[in-house]
């Protein structure tokens, strides 16, 4: 897996447990962790089950891509124009005001990640040269750690500032998009549009939300 593979990875799990509920959480990490991201990129497409009926999520089209990062214009613009969200700067002064620092935490993750490369490429060298086999765990583990304290950190930065209006922003956008991208096999087993509207996909089941969400977010990536 290409490191900008895993880095797609890591962003898009941490985004949508960031606003899926809290029950579900656990159970997306671990789909995460067991997903193949290089075969799910190959195909530009990933199925699943739900409630017994078969679904997939596919790989947006160019044109699709286009409407939504039109849609995205759109909606940061409505978003600013009302009092209910506040922009990402703004809510970054005021945690800081209340002790909490969110470019601190930016610059952890930073340290972190730039630790977890350092055993990467030290974890890669042992392994040219034949190192010991507890040497080689004893990096591996160390890594996985590391990993694990950035996963963390992410999820904190993510949920601090979820209700920013660039947030909220994105957030719609990959509802949209999932909506676009979610289809269902009907009894001609042919695939067609899960649901015939946004609203109509938002209202469905929470659990079919999220999964398809997820799922979605591999496929598209950061938009």
């Amino acid at each position: 897996m290409s490191e900008e593979q895993k880095e797609v990875k890591e962003e898009a799990k941490a985004d949508v447990e960031a606003i899926v509920s809290q029950e579900l959480k656990d159970e997306l990490k671990e789909k995460a962790e067991s997903t193949n991201i290089e075969e799910l990129l190959a195909r530009n497409e990933f199925a699943f089950e739900f409630n017994g009926q078969s679904y997939r999520v596919r790989q947006p089209s160019f044109k699709e891509k286009q409407e939504a990062y039109k849609k995205q214009g759109l909606k940061f613009t409505e978003l600013l124009d009302s009092d209910e969200y506040k922009l990402d700067a703004v809510l970054r002064e005021i945690y800081k005001k209340k002790g909490i620092d969110i470019s601190d935490i930016e610059r952890r993750m930073q340290d972190i990640i730039a630790k977890k490369t350092d055993y990467q490429l030290k974890l890669g060298k042992m392994l040219k040269e034949g190192g010991k086999d507890s040497d080689l765990k004893s990096y591996r583990k160390e890594i996985e750690a590391l990993q694990e304290e950035v996963y963390e950190l992410s999820i904190k930065k993510s949920q601090l500032l979820q209700y920013s209006i660039e947030n909220q922003t994105i957030l719609y956008v990959y509802q949209y998009m999932t909506w676009n991208v979610l289809e269902i096999q009907n009894e001609k087993e042919e695939w067609v549009r899960a649901f015939s509207t946004l609203d109509d996909f938002l209202s469905s089941d929470e659990e079919l939300i999220n999964t398809a969400s997820f799922n979605a977010s591999l496929i598209i990536g950061k938009l």
